[in-house]
């Protein structure tokens, strides 16, 4: 990669890109915002690998059917499993939830 084919951006703007992006693919408000933020967090901390270079594999995930972008996550009733992401985003949209509880 070349510095021509850089885009920089602020925290901000990436997490509005993958926002709008995921909003048009089919993922809800909710769900856009936690996966976003938590794709331009990883920006920020360099760990560029789970940042937006994951967003197209994202999109294909929802177009394919292999996410779901409206899931809600749900306790379960298991002691080692008490997630159940149910095809969705679990990890930052159950954090972004159960945070903000």
């Amino acid at each position: 990669m070349t510095d021509a084919d850089t885009v920089h951006m602020t925290l901000e703007e990436a997490v509005a890109l993958a926002r709008r992006v995921l909003i048009a693919h089919g993922c809800d408000e909710i769900n856009a915002a936690a996966v976003a933020a938590n794709m331009a967090a990883a920006e920020r901390d360099t760990a560029r690998s789970h940042g937006l270079f994951r967003l197209p594999n994202h999109v294909r995930h929802l177009q394919e059917g292999a996410a779901n972008g409206t899931a809600r996550p749900r306790l379960g009733r298991e002691p080692f499993a008490p997630l159940r992401a149910r095809r969705g985003y679990s990890s930052p949209t159950g954090f972004r939830r159960s945070s903000s509880s």
